[in-house]
């Protein structure tokens, strides 16, 4: 595992864990974990299948703290999500289950799950604590690291948008193992520009 601290030597410095032994990063974080009353596992309906996903909402199925509720809740994949009508539906769930200001939102997906639940993570209740898994290349080297959120509106994309930085980002390296080689190629051509 390597940690690497993003924006050093600044308020919203975070550390952001790569590896490919999930244990090991997510035990690095069972204290901090310890900090909130529940824990909101937002995942990107499309990626449910793949064995890394399963993994990972299987550690924290089991995770264990007398305080911390753990819930996993799949977003459906897709730019349409990213909307004003999905922020709505969240914030609604999201009081349903009495999620309070001292939660914190994990984003579990690619770009649009990220900035879909970095933007919720910065209206709700004026701010909840945030964390992304990016599950492709393109997400785990642009859009979960440095701060920006956004949704659209039905006239332009990314319209509606906040910074706010997550507290830590974990790149969990098997997830590219399941992507096509298009992402891949995707990935690097961000990577690159």
């Amino acid at each position: 595992m390597h940690i690497i601290q993003a924006y050093p030597n600044n308020s919203y410095s975070y550390p952001i864990y790569i590896g490919s032994e999930i244990e090991f990063i997510l035990r690095d974080l069972h204290n901090y974990f310890q900090n909130y009353s529940k824990i909101i596992i937002f995942i990107d309906a499309y990626i449910e299948k793949f064995e890394s996903t399963n993994e990972i909402v299987s550690i924290f199925r089991n995770y264990n703290c007398q305080d911390t509720q753990v819930i996993i809740l799949p977003l459906k994949p897709g730019k349409q999500s990213k909307s004003l009508q999905t922020i709505e539906k969240l914030a609604q769930w999201l009081l349903n289950h009495n999620v309070q200001r001292d939660s914190l939102f994990i984003s579990m997906g690619g770009g649009v799950i990220g900035d879909l639940i970095g933007f919720l993570s910065s209206i709700y209740f004026r701010g909840v604590s945030l964390a992304h898994i990016p599950t492709n290349l393109l997400s785990m080297t642009d859009s979960a690291i440095g701060g920006k959120t956004a949704i659209n509106t039905s006239c332009h994309v990314n319209t509606l948008g906040t910074y706010k930085h997550p507290v830590f980002i974990v790149i969990y390296t098997r997830f590219l193992k399941s992507l096509p080689q298009r992402d891949i190629l995707a990935g690097f051509a961000e990577i690159l520009k």
